[in-house]
């Protein structure tokens, strides 16, 4: 899964400055991270284009997928800092089976109790 392999990259060269890295599911259950700076990946959306290979055997499509990486953040903490460490982990890195992924751009989604939530979304491309 796409989420676990982003995970995993995030883990691996974001630690520090984050201090948890996890995914959707952790995120839903949890009102506020224990730990901060914190990223939660999630897949945000998918779409696929139609068979490439008109009245071939086997159809081949595009499929777009939209990762978001949520950075929570306390005041005093840089968020342009921890976009920079994510976007650069991210970008142009190919997990297996997928395209480069390339960088789509940032949104503030909440700010709440000294905590600062951004979103950062990535395209995935495969084929299948």
């Amino acid at each position: 899964m796409l989420s676990d392999a982003v995970i995993g990259r995030l883990k691996d060269t974001c630690r520090p400055p984050l201090r948890l890295v996890d995914g959707l599911l952790e995120l839903a259950g949890a009102p506020s991270p224990p730990q901060v700076p914190a990223a939660y990946v999630l897949p945000s959306s998918e779409s696929a284009e139609p068979n490439l290979k008109i009245g071939a055997d086997r159809p081949l499509q595009r499929i777009v997928e939209m990762i978001e990486v949520v950075l929570v953040a306390r005041a005093g903490t840089s968020l342009d800092s921890l976009r920079d460490v994510v976007r650069d982990a991210l970008r142009g890195w190919a997990p297996e089976g997928v395209e480069p992924l390339e960088y789509r751009g940032a949104a503030i989604i909440d700010i709440k109790a000294g905590e600062v939530w951004r979103a950062l979304r990535f395209e995935a491309v495969t084929f299948v």
